[in-house]
């Protein structure tokens, strides 16, 4: 707390200056001498000064380098969020998908069945009529009019089936658009987390220059440690004399200590931060993982939809060829 820093120097100063009115020799041999009174208050006043702006800045820091944190955890908790949307709607998805293709083909499996049946029950009456053709043109009219009426229904099987193919496609053209909007969601949440990345790396070396200045002021308290402890010997060479100069060395080093504490302290925040950050790198880098793992995902599903479209392409020219056959054969027969 810097208001420490001030209320020091204040006593410090008003000590010398009371001491010099009432007690002269306790504050510099030889008597009274303002000049150097003052220029001792000045020099206090101006460390004191110096801690005070260092203490101030340190603590400006640590709410500064506190806000970025939250902040951080803020983001890499709306990036897990969107992760595992992202994993929900890949699922659901994927579900859907398997659901759709299941009862299409079993629809197709229905229809074909259907058409075979059909077809093979057709062919058998017209071998049958064929190899009766000596029975006479009464029969052989009988199995006509039965192909024709069969040929009718596999083309009426055929038109079924193509519309099922048909809502396959546009089942897999929606799936496409699914698919697409999952990879924009996995882009976003990739950009998101490398922002989050940059700003815990940017607040680990903030953190460190944090602690470069804490190492400087340790410093500064050690030197100034080491010089009261100068002055005390000093002092005490003095005897009676330095009893004045022994208290403001004693008031010298309490500064001293009360600086190395504060700068314990703040170089254990400052590794707390640090660690803190590093743990964030640590989960940022994992997420980054599962998502580039979602975005693979995403890209081998877009892969397959792409494959089944060509097949059921495939599907529908060749459902369109055999109904094409199909009017064909009943014209003829008609």
């Amino acid at each position: 707390d810097w208001r420490i820093f001030v209320t020091t120097a204040v006593a410090i100063a008003a000590h010398h200056a009371g001491l010099n009115l009432v007690y002269p020799e306790g504050v510099f041999p030889g008597g009274s001498d303002g000049r150097r009174v003052l220029l001792h208050a000045v020099i206090v006043v101006v460390q004191n000064s110096a801690l005070s702006w260092v203490v101030i800045t340190l603590r400006a820091a640590f709410i500064n380098a506190e806000a970025q944190s939250e902040r951080a955890n803020a983001a890499r908790l709306v990036a897990e969020q969107a992760e595992r949307d992202l994993a929900r709607t890949t699922l659901q998805a994927a579900l859907e998908r398997q659901a759709l293709v299941l009862e299409i083909a079993d629809d197709l499996e229905v229809e074909v069945a259907g058409i075979a049946g059909e077809v093979f029950a057709s062919v058998e009456p017209l071998r049958r009529a064929a190899s009766q053709m000596s029975e006479g043109a009464r029969r052989v009219q009988e199995g006509a009019l039965a192909a024709a009426t069969s040929s009718d229904q596999a083309a009426t099987a055929v038109t079924a089936a193509t519309i099922a193919t048909n809502g396959l496609a546009s089942a897999i053209g929606e799936l496409r658009e699914q698919v697409g909007a999952t990879s924009r969601v996995v882009e976003f949440t990739t950009s998101s987390a490398h922002n989050v990345l940059s700003t815990v790396q940017h607040l680990s070396r903030k953190a460190e220059d944090i602690g470069q200045i804490v190492q400087l002021i340790s410093t500064i308290a050690e030197r100034t440690n080491l010089l009261a402890l100068n002055a005390s010997i000093e002092a005490a060479r003095f005897g009676v004399q330095g009893q004045g100069f022994a208290v403001v060395a004693q008031e010298v080093k309490a500064l001293a200590s009360q600086t190395s504490q504060a700068t314990a302290d703040i170089q254990k925040r400052i590794a707390a931060i640090h660690e803190s950050g590093s743990e964030a790198v640590q989960a940022i880098e994992v997420m980054g993982g599962s998502i580039n793992s979602l975005n693979d995902v995403s890209a081998s599903v877009a892969a397959a939809i792409a494959q089944q479209d060509q097949a059921t392409a495939g599907i529908a020219e060749n459902i369109g060829s055999t109904a094409q056959d199909a009017e064909m054969a009943s014209d003829t027969i008609h």
